[in-house]
C-alpha cells in the first residue's frame, strides 16, 4: 500500500512563498498518482491520516465511500426480496429515514457510537402523536439501526457494529406464564378449532387438541420463538440426546442451533404423520394467535394490561392474555443458570441472552426446567395436575434439565 504524504507544489511556493502556499496530499490508487489541494498544513496532515486509513480499508476489502442513502435503498430491496411483510419494510424505511435526518450520516463508514448517542438523545426529546416517545419505541428503534448495520458489515461498507446505547426505560416485569395459567391452557386446548385436520397430514386419531398441546409443551421446554418451532423437521432429530437442530432462517437466528427437545417428544410423536414437520401449520402465521387467545379465554385467563397506566396507551383485548412470546419469558426464568441457555434459545449474541439472564436472576433463586408432573412421559392426565394443584396450592412439578 502507497504512503499518503503532505506536500507543496514547488510551483506554487515559488510564486506565492513558503508561508502562503497550501498543502496537499498526495497518494497511489489503482497505479495511478492521485493528489488533492487542501489548505493548511495541520489540515493535510489529518487528511492524509484519512486517506490513509480509507485505503487500508480499501485492501481489507471494505467500502469505505458508500453513501448512506445507496445503502438505504439496497437494505430495503433485499429485506422485500427476503419476504418481509409490508408493515415491516414501512416501520425499518421510517426509523431509516429518522436516523438521517437526526445525525446526517453521508457515508455508512462514518456511523459510529457517538452517532448513535446523538440519535437516542434527539428521539427521547421527540414528541409523537400520544405525547412523548416512550424509551421502548427508542429500543426498537435502535435494535433496527443495529439490525441494518449488521447487514452493512457482512457487505464490507462497516467494518464493525457500533455497540448501542444505553436506554434507561421502565423496568416492569416481563410478562411470563405461570404454572397454574399453564396447566388451565393445556386443559382447555379443545377450545381451538385449527389446524384444520383435512389440510394436515396427523397421525391417524390425532386431534386439534393433541396439536395445541404438543405446541405450548414444545414451547414450555424449548423457550423457543414460534416461527422456530414450526420450522423443525423430523429429520433434524437426534433420539439419543433428545435435541433437534432449529435452522437458520432471519436475522433473529443467525446460527443454526441444537435445542434440546426432549420433554415434548412424546407428544409430538402422538400427532406425527407423513409432514416431515414436528408441527405442522399450513393456515396463514397470523391465525395462530386467534387460536391462542380463544384457549385462554376458555381457561378464563384475564391477565392486567402490563401498559396500563402507561400514557397514550389504549388497552385492547390482547393486553390481558399470553403472547408465545410469554412463553420464551417463561424458560429463560426457570432455565437462567444454565450455561447452554443462548443456545437453546437460539441468541445470535450473548448480550442478548444476558439481558434474559439478568432479568430472571433478579427473581429466582434455583434452576428448575420442569414440566407439571402430569404430563410426564406424554401421559393423559392434565386434569389431574391440576386437581393435585387444588390439594396442595401448587402445582406438582418435576424438574427436567436442559
Amino acid at each position: 500500500m502507497s504512503k499518503v504524504r503532505i506536500f507543496q507544489d514547488p510551483h506554487q511556493q515559488k510564486r506565492l512563498g513558503a508561508d502562503n502556499c497550501p498543502w496537499g496530499i498526495e497518494w497511489r490508487e489503482n497505479g495511478r498518482r492521485r493528489s488533492k489541494v487542501i489548505g493548511s498544513k495541520d489540515d493535510a496532515a489529518d487528511a492524509a491520516a484519512l486517506k490513509q486509513a480509507e485505503l487500508l480499508q480499501g485492501i481489507m476489502g471494505l467500502v469505505p465511500k458508500k453513501r448512506w442513502a445507496e445503502f438505504v435503498d439496497e437494505y430495503l430491496a433485499d429485506m422485500e426480496g427476503r419476504g418481509n411483510r409490508p408493515g415491516t419494510l414501512n416501520l425499518v424505511a421510517t426509523v431509516l429515514k429518522t436516523f438521517a435526518e437526526k445525525v446526517h450520516p453521508q457515508y455508512v463508514s462514518q456511523v459510529d457510537e457517538r452517532m448513535l448517542d446523538r440519535f437516542r438523545t434527539g428521539r427521547l426529546k421527540d414528541k409523537g402523536p400520544k405525547g412523548k416517545i416512550s424509551p421502548e419505541t427508542v429500543k426498537k428503534e435502535l435494535r433496527q439501526l443495529r439490525a441494518a448495520l449488521g447487514v452493512a458489515r457482512r457487505w464490507k461498507y462497516l467494518k464493525d457494529v457500533p455497540i448501542l446505547p444505553r436506554v434507561v426505560g421502565d423496568q416492569r416485569e416481563k410478562v411470563h406464564v405461570t404454572e397454574p395459567h399453564f396447566l388451565a391452557m393445556l386443559n382447555h386446548v379443545d377450545a381451538a378449532t385449527r389446524p384444520d385436520l383435512a389440510k394436515h397430514n396427523l397421525a391417524e386419531g390425532a386431534t386439534i387438541a393433541d396439536w395445541w398441546r404438543a405446541l405450548l409443551i414444545t414451547l414450555w421446554v424449548t423457550g423457543a420463538r414460534i416461527e422456530s418451532v414450526l420450522r423443525l423437521r423430523w429429520e433434524d432429530v437426534d433420539w439419543e440426546t433428545g435435541r433437534v437442530l432449529s435452522r437458520a432462517a432471519d436475522l433473529k437466528q443467525r446460527k443454526d442451533t441444537r435445542p434440546e427437545i426432549r420433554g415434548a417428544l412424546a407428544y409430538l410423536v402422538k400427532i406425527r404423520g407423513d409432514d416431515p414437520r414436528l408441527l405442522p401449520w399450513n393456515h396463514g402465521r397470523r391465525s395462530l394467535y386467534p387460536q391462542l387467545h380463544a384457549i385462554q379465554r376458555a381457561a378464563k385467563i384475564d391477565l392486567t394490561c402490563p401498559k396500563q397506566g402507561l400514557a397514550g396507551h389504549e388497552c385492547t383485548a390482547t393486553c390481558h392474555v399470553y403472547g408465545f412470546h410469554a412463553l420464551r419469558y417463561t424458560h429463560a426464568r426457570f432455565n437462567y443458570a444454565n450455561p447452554e441457555l443462548q443456545n437453546q434459545m437460539g441468541h445470535a449474541y450473548a448480550g442478548t441472552t444476558e439481558h434474559y439472564r439478568q432479568w430472571a436472576e433478579r427473581r429466582m433463586s434455583e434452576y428448575g426446567a420442569y414440566l407439571p408432573a402430569a404430563l410426564e412421559g406424554g401421559k393423559e392426565g392434565a386434569e389431574s395436575g391440576k386437581t393435585a394443584g387444588e390439594d396442595s396450592g401448587k402445582p406438582n412439578l418435576r424438574v427436567v434439565r436442559a
